[in-house]
């Protein structure tokens, strides 16, 4: 083999890395059983304060916030309700805007998924460019080639105006009988 990796490796390693890590994620434990203040705190912080709008129930030491955690952890305390059954209560209530992370269905997941597969296009059509690029022959250097540069660049225009101009002048003249 030689120094290059062929492509099908480097794609296999890439499956494989992608792969193991979306493996950790799957199985990693969800931490098992967890207390009721944690419940309570866990879904406070997903809940928008009616009164501040831009903090969670958790941040907000709000007399309506103070309220909503005591509702809550009444409804897991007392009423025994999922933490699903509470989300859908308070959307309910206050509507989708009430939950500070949309809920990922419908039009929500095309938000959330369009700018993954935005990037994921973007990225695969900048491989294909270069690989497209690194295809193409390169060009040979023939031995006229260096003369033909050299000869360019000095009668090449300078940048300077006044030196520009004076150039023109001498071309036309040299150009009229």
């Amino acid at each position: 083999m030689s120094g290059r990796l062929r492509p099908w490796a480097v794609w296999g390693g890439l499956v494989v890395v992608v792969g193991a890590a979306f493996a950790v994620v799957v199985a990693s434990p969800g931490g098992g059983p967890r207390t009721p203040a944690e419940r309570v705190h866990s879904l406070a912080a997903e809940l928008r304060c009616v009164e501040c709008q831009g903090l969670s129930v958790a941040d907000s030491n709000s007399p309506t916030a103070q309220r909503m955690r005591a509702d809550i952890e009444r409804r897991i305390v007392e009423e025994r309700q999922t933490d699903a059954e509470i989300r859908r209560a308070y959307v309910d209530r206050y509507g989708e805007w009430i939950l500070l992370r949309p809920s990922g269905g419908g039009l929500d997941a095309l938000v959330w998924a369009l700018p993954v597969v935005a990037i994921m296009l973007g990225a695969a059509g900048i491989g294909v460019a270069l690989w497209r690029w690194r295809r193409q022959p390169r060009p040979e250097v023939r031995p006229g080639d260096e003369e033909l540069v050299a000869d360019l660049r000095r009668t090449s225009t300078p940048a300077d105006p006044a030196a520009t101009s004076e150039v023109a002048a001498t071309k036309a003249t040299e150009v009229r009988p």
